[in-house]
């Protein structure tokens, strides 16, 4: 039960900060209710608010995800545990309405699945939670508006459960969020079933006080597919992040053609260094791209050699372009225990990999450098364990000590810069 309450949003409007953008939408729906509850001609419906429902988002959930029960079962086998995260949006309402109380009901398509833990709101682990903040461009933070409700929930070890919200005063006009920890076999596919809502609405009439029942008269059904058993194994790899410089800035036919180049050049340089490639996985950004790399490599041969390729595959595929047009990338390598998820990696190096590259100071390196096609950016510890020795063609008297900075992130680090000379 959420017991804090946010700043106050004014009845009828569901605030921008929180609200559910197109691309997370899994349904708009209308909430009606009978015409004859104010007067003649029964039968007709009349439409008393909107509801926007957001994609649930399923993620594993380990051991420290789930509720103290389900963790003991987890140790058993035989069954995967997810997490789903629902969410919904409030919409307006005319002024002499409130919204009472409301009910989110899920039905799940497989009834194998069931539901082992409900709670309103969303409680992670840190690496979990930082994981699912970036698979899903920020919706996460967008819904942490708690609220004074009363949430009662229910459907236990069932597969149809709900969460039903209500409070003394009128419900605000908010994006609520609920959770659901879900024990299935572990050769369940997906996670399928619908969504209903409903709500107890509330009319000022000449004085008096007229309640009634809004549903959505529709089931929404949503489907979310699970990754394979075995796929999601944690081990340690080596983690490569890159950006292009300015891709925002590119009409939509100049960013299809510098993606297609980006690809070029990962692929030349991945070839350069004679990693196999079935191991390879990617993550496709858009403007970048993230690659773990297999467990097991030799980092003192793969790593050298991972530089060099990409500077001879930038400077081949730029040969030909003016200096406005070209390929000019941040790059980062970090290594650690990653773990795939069906919304992409967790682990210490697929967050930090990322926080070094987006640093101030790796930034700053390729701003400062306009004739570089690239700036790479290391860990402290990579720095340490490959390049201080010298292999290959890395040069550590050629690389600069730095501190990582994000400061809105909490993160500082020591790590160490390359910046080829053209």
């Amino acid at each position: 039960m959420n017991s804090s309450a946010g700043d106050a949003i004014p009845s009828g409007a569901v605030a921008q900060a929180t609200e559910i953008s197109d691309g997370d939408l899994l349904a708009e729906v209308d909430l009606v209710a009978p015409e004859e509850v104010w007067g003649p001609r029964p039968g007709r419906l009349v439409r008393e608010t909107i509801v926007r429902c957001g994609r649930p988002l399923v993620y594993p959930a380990g051991t420290e995800d789930l509720p103290v029960p389900a963790r003991k079962r987890l140790q058993l086998g035989g069954s995967r545990y997810w997490g789903v995260v629902f969410a919904f949006d409030l919409g307006e309402l005319p002024p002499d309405y409130a919204v009472t109380s409301v009910k989110f009901t899920v039905r799940l398509a497989d009834h194998r699945l069931t539901a082992v833990g409900l709670e309103d709101g969303m409680a992670f682990t840190p690496v979990t939670h930082e994981a699912l903040e970036r698979a899903r461009s920020g919706w996460l933070g967008r819904l942490r508006d708690a609220g004074p409700e009363q949430v009662t929930t229910s459907g236990l070890q069932t597969p149809c459960f709900s969460w039903s919200y209500s409070g003394a005063a009128a419900l605000r006009a908010r994006s609520y969020t609920m959770q659901a920890w879900l024990e299935a076999p572990a050769t369940a596919p997906e996670i399928a079933g619908t969504v209903q809502i409903s709500a107890e609405i509330s009319r000022t009439l000449f004085r008096r006080s007229v309640r009634h029942v809004a549903d959505s008269r529709v089931e929404i059904p949503f489907s979310e597919a699970v990754i394979a058993p075995g796929s999601d194994t944690a081990s340690v790899r080596l983690c490569i992040a890159v950006d292009v410089e300015k891709y925002s800035r590119l009409s939509n036919d100049a960013a299809e053609r510098m993606q297609h180049r980006l690809v070029t050049v990962l692929e030349r340089t991945l070839d350069q260094a004679q990693v196999n490639e079935s191991s390879i996985e990617v993550q496709e950004q858009g403007d970048g791209r993230l690659i773990v790399l297999p467990a097991g490599i030799d980092e003192s041969q793969v790593i050298p050699a991972l530089v060099d390729g990409l500077r001879l595959a930038l400077r081949e595929i730029n040969a030909d372009f003016s200096d406005h047009a070209r390929l000019r990338l941040r790059v980062a390598l970090d290594r650690g225990l990653v773990k795939r998820t069906i919304n992409g990696y967790v682990g210490t190096s697929a967050i930090g990999v990322h926080r070094i590259l987006d640093a101030e100071a790796t930034r700053q390196a390729l701003r400062g450098s306009p004739q570089s096609d690239f700036v790479l950016i290391i860990p402290d510890h990579l720095y340490r364990d490959v390049v201080a020795h010298g292999y290959g063609t890395l040069d550590p008297a050629i690389f600069e000590r730095v501190i990582a900075e994000l400061p809105g992130k909490d993160f500082s680090q020591p790590a160490w810069l390359y910046v080829p000379k053209p």
